[in-house]
Order: C-alpha cells, then sequence, then structure tokens
C-alpha cells in the first residue's frame, strides 16, 4: 500500500546523523542527499555532545567548540565519513 498526503511533504534535502558502535564505540558520520540535484552542505557537530575530540576527525573538518564540515553532495549521493575513537 501507498503512502498519500494532502499537501506536500518537505523535509531538509540533505539527511545526517551519527551512528555509534555499541561493541567498539566508533562513530560514523551519514550524510545522504535525497534530491535528485546537487547540494551544498554546511553541517555543524557540537563534538562534546557526541563525544568527539578533535584528534577523532578526518581532514576537512574546521574546528572550534563545534566540528563544521563544508562540502558539496551530488544527486542521491550518500556518504560515511568515520569519526574515530581512537587517536592516530
Amino acid at each position: 500500500p501507498a503512502l498519500w498526503f494532502e499537501k506536500d511533504v518537505v523535509m531538509p534535502q540533505v539527511q545526517a546523523s551519527v551512528w555509534k558502535n555499541r561493541t567498539s564505540g566508533e562513530k560514523v558520520l551519514f550524510l545522504t542527499n535525497i534530491a535528485e540535484t546537487q547540494a551544498e552542505v554546511k553541517l555543524t557537530l557540537y563534538l562534546s555532545y557526541y563525544g568527539i575530540s578533535e584528534k577523532q576527525l578526518p581532514e576537512g573538518f574546521v574546528v572550534g567548540n563545534t566540528a563544521t564540515l563544508s562540502t558539496t553532495m551530488l544527486p542521491l549521493e550518500c556518504r560515511a565519513i568515520e569519526l574515530f575513537s581512537k587517536t592516530r
């Protein structure tokens, strides 16, 4: 069965979530562009909320009290970014 709505459903073009491995504690940031058009993304992570230190972030993040990632996502692109639980 299909879902039918009387009005348009509006949601952000890019969805983001952080997942944590229950056993190892490693974290992964998932970004998904759900649209058929390119998207400019600026994502801010509050490091203390996710229990992440600056040393755990891959290149590309601008760090302060928060970590900000600015990137371009292709249409329908899904990206996984590892946020390491161990320093490298």
